[in-house]
């Protein structure tokens, strides 16, 4: 993929901030630590209190992500997902499997009981990602620059809304000047944080002041002139605008509480080294102690792996209390400042063994985490929805009912593909499974060959790649790589943005919640009657953000111009479907959030920004390594291909009546008139 410029990143960072903040909204004790289905922002501003495996296994990754990202320090993080697990313990489950659909209140499941294939797949590809991510824990730095980042993105959210905070309708001279003022100080102060934050980006050793500084004077002049902004506008306030401000803000302080409380607890030797007794930069030192100090200023680095701060601690109190001792023995200071120092030295001590307790606390927080996923990911027995016979998956099984679903998922352009490969790699199903899926091939109006998909989505040809390896000119890459160059070319056919997937859609039930559907493009799909829906959900281009970068990046100003951003990010979908508006409308916006769009996109997010980090989890589990042959497929010389529904990919032009123009006439010279 092409270079991201730090426009590209800073966009990108927005956006994935703005997604994280859906899920600490609506993720927390009143779910039971699960995530929602979606939240539906109109018309009913309703949370749909019920979950699903896919929508779980995509927040342990998404929470993995806002930690990547520099949005959840180590120990939040692992607070929440102590939290989730707890519940997941407690949760119904069959032959290991999370039932859909689950009620994240009072963790019954909702009738009837069901096992899904390719939902228990997507779990069970996200607790390997995941137990690989708590692994890596221990060689994570403690402060790394992305918190710093995160705190960044905070700052130019809060900067791009406070603007529209005021509605000034008509005023104009002072009086309007007088409003803008407050707006313009924030504006600044902001800026000037922004520029504290990046003159110190390569000097860790700064951080720990500037920190404490933005947290006492930086947040107050924050809060102050959000109070100013207030009370000049007084009555003509967007109280939508406001709304976000305020979370903006909240965000803010707790961003750099939590940054403070986690570097004074496992780092607490910045605060102590950041003021040091002053005997030790007097002149006079003796050399035997001066070399101490030095000695026990270099054992105790500012950004330290998690792993290392139990020997750093320890090498670090051995280091205090040598001082101590040499400091008992000198003679060229006062004995005031010897005894500061000597105290100083105890505070020092007792710190470091209380940081060497907590980052082991933390470390076997991760190791625990790490176990019970790999012990879910243990317990999810494939087997039973495997058709020996066919050597294919079943859709699911009804529990209620005791009966397997008589429908397949047969074709390897499919987003069970997950499930495939991690039933494969668990010894659950054989390797001749993979053979078995079916690869019809068509080729596209650019002469280029691509696998058929059931229904044309973007969802069954790239969401397998936010966990699996995509290798260069293979049959999968190369099947992805036609499908996003088709859907665009479809999409700019019809002069609008693009990225057409199953979503939600313009159209109401009784409760008037919105409804859902899988769309797709012709060509694509096996399914009939593609071309009769046009519902573009954005999800679906950040998919392709590992394979045509610039081309998503371009979706993203074309979806900013239809107004597609709320405050959670990317709205659920914009329908052009003339059936499903009203009349004299083009289109109109979904104004929802789904749980499990909202994942792929953070995913998607962290991939692009961060070295493709998640694919790389996956593929650390060594069953996962031990089968990557099976994705490395080549695309097949001179096989026949197919072309489902020729007439819905272009559709014949209509027989048109020719109507004959020439002068009628009739004779005069006959017995009886002829008119």
């Amino acid at each position: 993929p092409s270079e991201l410029t730090d426009a590209d990143v800073q966009q990108l960072r927005t956006l994935a901030r703005r997604t994280w903040l859906f899920y600490e909204h609506f993720v927390g004790p009143d779910s039971n630590w699960l995530p929602p289905d979606h939240f539906q922002e109109t018309p009913r501003g309703a949370v749909a209190q019920r979950t699903s495996p896919t929508n779980i296994g995509l927040y342990l990754l998404t929470a993995l992500a806002a930690h990547d990202l520099g949005y959840v320090g180590m120990t939040n993080l692992v607070v929440r997902l102590y939290a989730t697990f707890s519940t997941l313990e407690k949760m119904p489950r069959y032959r290991g499997h999370i039932l859909n659909w689950v009620d994240t209140h009072s963790l019954e499941t909702l009738p009837p009981g069901y096992v899904s294939t390719v939902d228990s797949g997507n779990m069970a590809g996200s607790l390997i990602a995941f137990k690989q991510g708590c692994l890596a824990m221990a060689q994570e730095r403690v402060w790394r620059w992305e918190a710093w980042q995160g705190l960044l993105d905070l700052l130019l959210l809060l900067a791009e809304s406070a603007p529209a905070l005021a509605d000034q309708g008509g005023d104009a001279g002072n009086e309007a000047d007088s409003r803008d003022a407050p707006t313009a100080l924030l504006l600044e102060r902001l800026s000037e944080i922004r520029d504290q934050v990046l003159a110190v980006r390569g000097e860790p050793a700064q951080w720990r002041p500037l920190l404490a500084q933005i947290a006492t004077e930086g947040q107050q002049a924050i809060n102050q002139h959000f109070v100013d902004i207030m009370a000049a506008n007084a009555g003509a306030l967007n109280s939508e605008v406001l709304q976000n401000c305020r979370i903006y803000t909240d965000r803010i302080q707790h961003h750099l509480d939590e940054m403070q409380h986690e570097v004074d607890t496992l780092l607490p030797w910045l605060v102590l080294l950041n003021e040091p007794p002053a005997i030790f930069g007097q002149p006079g030192l003796p050399p035997s102690l001066a070399e101490t100090w030095a000695e026990l200023q270099r054992a105790l680095p500012p950004t330290p792996k998690l792993g290392e701060i139990k020997e750093i601690c320890r090498a670090g109190q051995s280091l205090a209390q040598r001082l101590s001792v040499q400091l008992a023995e000198t003679t060229t200071h006062t004995l005031e400042a010897i005894r500061f120092a000597q105290d100083w030295c105890g505070r020092l001590v007792e710190s470091l063994q209380a940081a060497q307790s907590s980052s082991a606390s933390l470390l076997e927080s991760y190791a625990i985490l790490a176990e019970m996923a790999d012990r879910l990911t243990t317990d999810m027995e494939f087997d039973f929805l495997f058709d020996a016979q066919r050597q294919l998956f079943h859709i699911g099984y009804n529990v209620d009912a005791g009966m397997l679903d008589q429908n397949y998922y047969d074709l390897l352009a499919s987003e069970a593909r997950i499930a495939s490969l991690v039933a494969i790699a668990k010894y659950d199903v054989p390797q001749s499974h993979w053979i078995h899926l079916g690869r019809p091939l068509t080729r596209l109006e650019t002469g280029e060959e691509a696998l058929l998909s059931w229904s044309g989505t973007m969802f069954e040809y790239l969401m397998p790649s936010l966990l699996m390896h995509s290798y260069s000119d293979t049959l999968i890459h190369a099947s992805a790589s036609a499908s996003i160059d088709h859907q665009i070319r479809y999409a700019r056919d019809k002069k609008i943005p693009w990225g057409i997937s199953e979503s939600g859609f313009y159209t109401f039930d009784a409760a008037m919640n919105y409804q859902y559907h899988a769309f797709g493009v012709p060509g694509l799909g096996f399914k009939r009657g593609l071309t009769e829906d046009l519902v573009i959900t954005p999800y679906a281009s950040m998919l392709a953000l590992p394979f045509h970068t610039q081309a998503v990046l371009q979706n993203i100003e074309a979806l900013q111009a239809y107004q597609m951003i709320g405050r959670y990010g990317f709205y659920e979908a914009l329908d052009f479907t003339p059936s499903h508006l009203k009349i004299g409308q083009t289109h109109a916006t979904v104004r929802s959030y789904m749980t499990h769009h909202q994942g792929m996109i953070m995913l998607a997010l962290v991939n692009r920004l961060q070295d493709r980090v998640m694919v790389q989890r996956f593929h650390a589990e060594p069953s996962i390594r031990s089968i990557e042959m099976l994705l490395q497929e080549q695309a097949p010389a001179g096989a026949p291909v197919q072309f489902p529904h020729e007439d819905e990919v272009s559709p014949p032009s209509p027989v048109r009546s020719v109507i004959a123009a020439n002068p009628w006439s009739a004779p005069l010279d006959t017995p009886m008139p002829m008119a």
